[in-house]
């Protein structure tokens, strides 16, 4: 059971692993003039450099890149790619070199100089179900980590769409990073941009939507004022519902958040669509929450989790519900008052309703919704989970044993045809028992 229970260990691990890769190969296609790039369904998220050689600071010390496939759902969806021009774009200093709109980069194209310069085309390329536009974007300042050995990547959830060169052709003069997320599932980015700067309500903007992650302005450390919390990621209802009305409640948060390390929620069953802050500054000042729910949905959440947003929160960037379908229902305050002691955010997925929304119950089944799932009733002559199948014939082991005699003399009939011996099979499991021991080298 230890070496099965290995097995599937690895398998998880393997799935958890496989969302990025380090592309190694770079080290020696980048060295010369040609193509190097992430796999099919893969998009660079940062650049691994080596040692800062000074004026001889050439782009062949760009070894590694980090390829990541695209967020759930779309990480095995095939791409739509198109060449980005470089070519004269980067012979002037400070200068942008960008894919075209909602496209990433998957690769680079240099030629045989060594400056940045000779960088002259890239691979831009989008999951093809995926609009021409991004979900959000923000400057990625790499001025100082690419001026050193290491990585400089964007933050988790956003791919490069570009690099900014700065005030010389050397490779450490690549400044910035152009950082952008993907468009997708109807997502938008509420912005809250001055209207979180003073009393008031901010919400998603429509009644359609609910929040399932923030975006933060720079830690400004002892002045790390809530007003620093600039846009809101707002997106619509499981479908089929995403047109559907909210039904909503004010959630009261004017004394619990004044506590430390303290939760505000929602009431069950209900996702946040916008808070209310008074005229401070700090995270007891976040008064109010508008709680919302699709009209007609219960009041409970199909499943509940905790994401751990302690590093992400603290720098620029937007920070999240990761799992793809669940939506924001909580904040957890820490042990301070400034915005970076947001540390974890409750998520939740909508309990939907599988009996309204696509009857999986057949031939005049009932269907009642439970928790994640639903029950079939099926009507007499009926079985199976959404009762498809008709009523068959049960035969106990006597009556089998008539029909078929052979089975009682030492051997088994599967249904694939195969006879094995009681002998045989007791053997099997004899080898499979010693093979399933823990190793003594593990």
């Amino acid at each position: 059971m230890m070496f099965l229970t290995l097995l599937a260990l690895m398998g998880v691990l393997d799935i958890c692993s496989s969302q990025c890769r380090t592309a190694t190969d770079w080290g020696r296609s980048f060295d010369k003039k040609g193509w190097s790039n992430c796999g099919n369904t893969e998009y660079v998220t940062g650049f691994y450099r080596n040692t800062n050689r000074g004026n001889n600071d050439q782009i062949y010390l760009l070894e590694h890149a980090k390829c990541c496939k695209a967020p759930t759902p779309n990480e095995k969806r095939p791409q739509s790619c198109t060449t980005a021009d470089w070519w004269r774009v980067l012979d002037s200093n400070n200068r942008w070199a960008l894919c075209p709109g909602g496209r990433f980069i998957q690769g680079l194209y240099r030629n045989s100089g060594g400056w940045l310069r000779h960088i002259e085309q890239a691979r831009c390329c989008k999951p093809n179900n995926l609009p021409n536009s991004y979900l959000h974007c923000y400057d990625k300042d790499v001025g100082r980590s690419f001026d050193n050995k290491g990585w400089s990547s964007c933050d988790d959830g956003y791919s490069m769409a570009g690099f900014y060169k700065g005030t010389c052709d050397r490779l450490y003069c690549i400044e910035k990073f152009k950082c952008c997320s993907m468009n997708e599932g109807g997502c938008r980015m509420a912005n809250w941009w001055r209207a979180f700067d003073k009393k008031g309500w901010v919400t998603c903007g429509s009644s359609k939507n609910y929040i399932t992650g923030f975006f933060r302005n720079i830690n400004r450390g002892s002045k790390d004022k809530i007003l620093l919390l600039e846009e809101a990621k707002c997106c619509p209802a499981p479908s089929p519902d995403q047109n559907l009305d909210s039904t909503c409640k004010t959630a009261d948060w004017s004394t619990v958040l004044d506590n430390k390390n303290s939760w505000a929620v929602c009431p069950n069953g209900y996702f946040i669509q916008g808070i209310y802050r008074s005229s401070g500054d700090w995270i007891h000042n976040i008064e109010n929450a508008k709680c919302c729910k699709p009209r007609n949905y219960p009041n409970s959440y199909e499943a509940c989790y905790v994401e751990n947003i302690v590093a992400s929160f603290d720098n620029i960037g937007l920070s999240g519900c990761k799992r793809y379908g669940y939506y924001l229902v909580g904040i957890y305050r820490g042990g301070c008052d400034s915005l970076g002691c947001i540390e974890y955010l409750k998520c939740c997925r909508m309990n939907v309703d599988e009996c309204r929304v696509s009857n999986p119950c057949k031939n005049g089944a009932q269907c009642s919704d439970l928790r994640g799932s639903y029950t079939c009733k099926c009507k007499s002559g009926y079985q199976g989970k959404n009762c498809e199948g008709g009523k068959m014939a049960q035969l106990d082991c006597r009556q089998r044993e008539k029909e078929n005699p052979k089975s009682r003399h030492g051997q088994r009939q599967f249904s694939t045809g195969i006879r094995m011996t009681d002998k045989l099979i007791n053997t099997m499991l004899t080898v499979i028992t010693f093979s399933a021991r823990p190793q003594d080298s593990l």
